[in-house]
């Protein structure tokens, strides 16, 4: 019997065979088929099936409804062939449920079962089987779970979910830092910073470790994008924190004690102009900094091929070429 695979991350996929060929549901079909997979830890009453996937119909429409998308799957699931109740159990009561020990595969339950093992504190450690297998499970996370799909119960999976990926990330990066890994600890940062940029924290740690590896250039630049991202997502600036560190690596800076300025106020005016000097000296910096390693890699590639003993000087007199 051929093995389903489910894919709800970044939309909504039923594959089966080898080659592997398309399931096509409907998609009330499909609704139901995902709810079933994301609650597969227990049987649901018609009644609770009906209401949550049909809520806005009558008990009775609801109910028809639910009938009907049920027998869809199961034509399509337990064709002539496959016994029936393969994959769906029923009870006497009416509860129905995915059966788990049933031929089918689905990446959130996967994604979910091996996220289990991180500790509810990220800051409580991973061990280094544990990060492993983390790590391992993170590329099933492709997209939002169930793209496309509305439902309130829906967005309410999808940001417990995200909520996963994000303590994942986070666990990761505190794991690699700890055991002295800065660049892949600062990979991980970036990541998490991607799906959720207001983290200031996650912001923070970055610029430290950045600095910790003797990259101030890129510390200085990761708290623009702190300072942009706040006041992008949710209107503030940086804290107090945050500024005062970024105050002490900032040029010019270096070696004044982080209150040493604690009593000066600066103009508003005259700050936010030396801001926007920074950030205008930072993009080009970073322009120049691409420029060379262009220029780099150009060279590195002609020196791969020994010069020509027939080209030509600027006057077109050449080794090659007999002088009159």
């Amino acid at each position: 019997m051929d093995r389903l695979h489910l894919y709800l991350f970044g939309g909504f996929r039923v594959l089966r065979g080898r080659p592997p060929q398309t399931v096509h549901l409907t998609r009330t079909a499909q609704h139901l088929l995902a709810y079933l997979v994301v609650h597969r830890h227990r049987l649901h009453p018609r009644e609770v099936l009906a209401g949550t996937l049909w809520g806005e119909t009558d008990n009775e429409r609801g109910r028809a409804c639910l009938n009907t998308a049920l027998w869809r799957l199961r034509k399509v699931l337990e064709p002539p062939g496959v016994p029936k109740g393969t994959f769906f159990h029923s009870t006497a009561a009416g509860e129905v449920g995915l059966r788990r020990d049933a031929p089918w595969w689905a990446d959130v339950a996967a994604f979910e079962e091996k996220l289990h093992i991180i500790p509810k504190s990220p800051l409580a450690g991973l061990s280094i089987d544990a990060a492993a297998e983390v790590e391992k499970v993170l590329p099933l996370y492709t997209g939002e779970l169930l793209e496309g799909f509305y439902d309130d119960w829906v967005l309410q999976e999808r940001e417990r979910v995200h909520c996963l990926y994000v303590e994942a990330l986070e666990a990761l990066m505190h794991h690699y830092k700890n055991a002295g890994d800065i660049p892949r600890s600062l990979a991980f940062a970036q990541r998490l910073l991607k799906v959720e940029p207001f983290r200031e924290d996650i912001h923070l740690a970055a610029m430290k470790m950045y600095q910790e590896i003797g990259q101030r250039f890129m510390a200085l630049r990761q708290y623009e994008k702190c300072r942009e991202s706040l006041e992008k997502e949710i209107g503030v600036r940086p804290s107090r924190d945050t500024r005062r560190y970024y105050e002490e690596i900032a040029p010019g800076r270096r070696g004044e004690s982080p209150g040493q300025d604690e009593g000066r106020a600066a103009s508003p005016d005259a700050l936010g102009a030396a801001m926007d000097v920074l950030q205008k000296a930072l993009h080009s910096l970073e322009a120049v900094h691409r420029d060379v390693m262009e220029a780099m890699s150009h060279v590195t590639e002609l020196l791969k091929y020994p010069p020509s003993s027939s080209i030509q000087g600027p006057q077109g007199d050449g080794p090659s070429r007999r002088r009159r």
